[in-house]
C-alpha cells in the first residue's frame, strides 16, 4: 500500500470559529476546501505541515461531543488500503462516497480511532 499523505483531522461543530483560531490566530494558510454538502472541509498548512478541520451534517459524525479527532490518509490504491486496515480491526462506518476528484471513507476500530480513507483520481494529462 501507498501511503501519499498522513495528517490528522479535526472535527468541529463551528468551522468559522476554527478558521478564525487556526487562520487568524495561530497562523495557518487554507490550501483547498471541500463543500460536498454535508461535509465542509478546509485543509490547512503551517511551516510544511497539514491539517484537515470539518464539520458534517451526518448525524452519525456529529455525536454527543464538541468534536473528534481523527487521521486522513490519502493512498494510491482505494481497495487495497480499505482490505489493509480492515485485517488491521478497522470496520468501514459508511459506504465510500465517490466523487469527481476523488473516492473517500471513514474507518473505526473498536477503540474508537477514526482513518479517513482518501483516493484522489488522478486525470490523464
Amino acid at each position: 500500500m501507498i501511503i501519499t499523505a498522513y495528517y490528522p483531522m479535526i472535527y468541529v461543530n463551528d468551522l468559522n470559529a476554527a478558521l478564525k483560531q487556526y487562520c487568524e490566530e495561530l497562523g495557518f494558510e487554507r490550501l483547498h476546501t471541500l463543500d460536498a454538502g454535508v461535509i465542509k472541509l478546509h485543509v490547512l498548512a503551517v511551516n510544511g505541515y497539514r491539517l484537515d478541520i470539518f464539520t458534517s451534517s451526518i448525524e452519525e459524525m456529529k455525536g454527543n461531543r464538541e468534536g473528534f479527532y481523527a487521521m486522513r490518509v490519502n493512498v494510491r490504491e482505494f481497495d487495497e488500503a480499505i482490505a489493509y486496515y480492515e485485517k488491521k480491526g478497522y470496520k468501514m462506518q459508511r459506504e465510500p462516497f465517490r466523487g469527481t476528484s476523488a473516492i473517500h471513507t471513514v474507518l473505526m476500530n473498536d477503540e474508537g480511532e477514526r482513518l479517513f480513507v482518501f483516493h484522489h483520481i488522478r486525470k490523464d494529462r
